[in-house]
């Protein structure tokens, strides 16, 4: 696509520095949170930890991007579905049990008004 542009191959040069800087600090930002979460929510994390996560997650990028294709990004996309199946219905109860909390706070003035008559 960027070919069809007068400086496409400095175009092209640029947009892959971007898509690499974009999965640098992706993978950064990931690895310090599972580092994170796997250390109990501690802030000084441990430096090895930290290397671990990173490799780990270096790993994965590395081997999805190598196989590529369309396969691949449909086994993401339903690993991803299937990982987020079990919060959904942690945030579809959570928010019933707002809905009920809210509805309790509402009726609750009400009760008190009642009692002083």
């Amino acid at each position: 696509m960027l070919d069809a542009y007068p400086i496409g191959n400095i175009l092209s040069m640029i947009a892959v520095a971007l898509i690499v800087v974009f999965f640098v600090t992706t993978l950064d930002s990931g690895s310090i949170v599972v580092d994170s979460m796997t250390a109990g929510g501690k802030l000084e994390l441990p430096i090895k930890q930290k290397v671990v996560w990173a490799v780990i997650s270096a790993v994965i990028a590395t081997v999805m991007l190598w196989i590529g294709g369309t396969d691949s990004i449909q086994a993401l996309q339903s690993i991803t579905i299937i990982a987020a199946l079990p919060f959904t219905i942690i945030l579809i109860l959570g928010c019933v049990s707002l809905l009920k909390g809210l509805f309790t706070e509402v009726e609750q003035p009400k009760v008190a008004s009642k009692q002083s008559r």
